[in-house]
């Protein structure tokens, strides 16, 4: 028998996804955009050491990087991912900035709610076109 933890974790449905809250899709969002560039750093450096792979990866996973991504990607957004991409860019949180504009902030919750809405949602194949869009120019 065949298991897979990623299909156990699809947990939602499209209609279903509608009443979660746009920051906790953009919480997981987070999680998977930064497992995707651990793993590109970590193959791009090969067996090194962690504080080096930790130094390269910061470079990506901050506000601004991920507002300049989703810049790059913004084209190739189906009306869905729009939708999600404005839900969480609108998202009132209480968390204030301290390294990054209000505006690299906003868009960056964004982009990471599309993220999570691609991979909760189960829809791997568009996530992996979405990251591989960025990948490719880093």
């Amino acid at each position: 028998m065949e298991w897979s933890l990623i299909k156990s974790l699809n947990l939602y449905s499209k209609e279903e996804i509608r009443c979660l809250n746009p920051i906790n899709i953009a919480y997981i969002g987070d999680c998977v955009y930064e497992l995707y560039l651990r793993s590109h750093v970590m193959k791009k450096f090969g067996n090194t050491n962690s504080n080096k792979l930790h130094l390269e990866v910061i470079k990506y996973v901050n506000a601004g990087a991920q507002r300049a991504a989703y810049f790059k990607v913004k084209e190739l957004l189906t009306d869905d991912e729009k939708i999600y991409f404005k839900k969480g860019r609108n998202a009132k949180t209480k968390t204030i900035p301290k390294n990054s504009s209000i505006f690299d902030y906003r868009v960056s919750t964004g982009f990471e709610t599309i993220i999570g809405y691609l991979y909760i949602t189960g829809n791997f194949s568009r996530l992996d076109l979405i990251v591989g869009e960025i990948l490719n120019c880093i």
